[in-house]
């Protein structure tokens, strides 16, 4: 339960076609987010355009 003690946001974001599956943790280096670790929540990937979308909880 400590785990949801903290408050957490959730994030979309776009990559180059990354091998991740829900469950996995990533690090995650943007201005905004300060080089975090996030949980991946879902993943849809686009073979036309060669980019996965994550959604995150950080």
């Amino acid at each position: 339960m400590a785990f949801r003690d903290q408050r957490r946001d959730v994030w979309s974001i776009e990559a180059f076609s990354l091998r991740v599956s829900v469950g996995d943790t990533v690090n995650i280096r943007h201005p905004l987010l300060d080089d975090v670790d996030a949980l991946v929540l879902a993943v849809s990937q686009s073979p036309t355009r060669g980019t996965s979308t994550l959604e995150v909880w950080v």
